[in-house]
């Protein structure tokens, strides 16, 4: 509960977490930064992607990181803020996603649901439930959550999948 409070302070703060977006539309390159030998075969819900300085930047805790280019169809995204350093609890995103999609009760508790099956197979907090959350938005239209970089490249666009089905790996730069 502590990772939750910590999220919704950091994220949420006291201005409301996602509104409508006006972020660029149509085709976006974004990268991702990993550590060395690691590799990304599949797009999953909520991976973070920004510019390639911000890339590098968050490479830069690795002595020799592997940075990948993607190709992101961008139809309607969702703004929310940086939460650099919050865990993204998902149980955060629920609480925050029935307040701002007004989402009825049934549908947040079946979220929580399979967010505490996630946990229990295993799951870290940090990521149990994903899945459920980016159904539940996919549902509505939208394919990436976006924010304002405050760390990597302070003041660039950086992107969370929604839809993986709307990126595409340019593979390793």
């Amino acid at each position: 509960m502590e990772n939750l409070r910590h999220w919704m302070d950091v994220v949420a703060g006291p201005t409301p977490m996602i509104t409508e977006a006006v972020a660029p539309t149509g085709l976006v390159k974004a990268y991702h930064a990993t550590s060395p030998g690691v590799r990304i075969d599949k797009i999953i819900p909520f991976m973070h992607l920004g510019t390639l300085k911000a890339a590098q930047d968050r490479g830069k805790q690795w002595r020799s990181p592997s940075i990948y280019e993607f190709e992101l169809n961008v139809v309607k995204p969702l703004r929310c803020r940086d939460g650099h350093g919050a865990q993204h609890p998902v149980a955060g995103m629920i609480e925050w996603l029935e307040t701002e999609l007004k989402l009825k009760y049934n549908v947040v508790d079946e979220l929580l649901m399979k967010c505490r099956a996630d946990q229990e197979r295993g799951i870290p907090e940090s990521l149990a439930g994903g899945r459920a959350i980016a159904s539940v938005l996919r549902k509505r239209g939208y394919d990436f959550l976006w924010y304002e970089n405050a760390i990597e490249d302070p003041g660039s666009i950086s992107w969370m999948v929604i839809d993986p089905s709307h990126v595409r790996s340019l593979g390793i730069i």
